[in-house]
């Protein structure tokens, strides 16, 4: 006599992440357990409910962050945007995985609530990832190797600038640049230095006179 099939969970929740994101939350769990093989039955041993296994399969915190390693190690050594290139460049390929779980999550109408799914997995990894990267540009700038006037406020422009990269991506099919060329952009522009800075204020006093005479 054959022993039954075991599954493991994890394989459960890649179908389930694969039909959710292809069919929206509405799909049945009948198609799901197809997806992994198994019978609807076995898997709701593995999740109780529809929405159990929902929000285990669109959960946003992933493991692995060796950008923000990377931004420890490399303060006061290098080149600050190779550094912020190669940090970029994760960064936006990490918010490819999590944006579509996030907006399926909050287009489902189930209400999240309790600490586990909101603040831990939702709120709080994306603020110690701006923590992150305002801790990188204060040693910069601490060392005297980057000018900045608002470490935080530059922190969430360039994760909101790949933010915004993702959305028009997932939600409009527009990619502007590769992603490369993109976070090269990002990267230009945030460490762009004090002279170009000069620069642009000078610029933009002129067409400030320009306009007004």
């Amino acid at each position: 006599m054959s022993r039954p099939v075991s599954i493991q969970s994890e394989t459960i929740l890649e179908a389930a992440r694969t039909v959710f994101l292809a069919h929206g939350f509405k799909v049945s769990t009948a198609r799901i357990a197809r997806e992994a093989g198994i019978s609807e039955g076995s898997l709701f041993k593995h999740f109780k409910t529809k929405d159990d296994l929902f929000l285990a399969a669109m959960d946003t915190e992933l493991s692995g962050s060796s950008w923000q390693d990377l931004l420890k190690k490399s303060a006061g050594h290098g080149s600050i945007r190779a550094t912020l290139e190669t940090a970029g460049l994760e960064i936006l390929n990490h918010l490819q995985i999590i944006l579509p779980r996030i907006m399926m999550v909050s287009s489902s109408g189930i209400v999240v609530a309790g600490p586990h799914h909101c603040s831990q997995t939702r709120i709080s990894p994306a603020i110690k990832k701006l923590r992150a990267l305002a801790a990188y540009f204060r040693a910069e700038i601490d060392r005297g190797r980057l000018t900045m006037t608002n470490p935080e406020v530059h922190a969430q422009i360039f994760i909101g600038s790949l933010m915004h990269y993702v959305l028009q991506q997932t939600l409009f099919n527009f990619r502007p640049a590769t992603p490369q060329a993109y976070v090269r952009t990002v990267v230009a522009l945030m460490v762009g230095g004090p002279a170009t800075g000069k620069r642009t204020a000078v610029k933009s006093s002129k067409t400030e006179k320009a306009g007004t005479g």
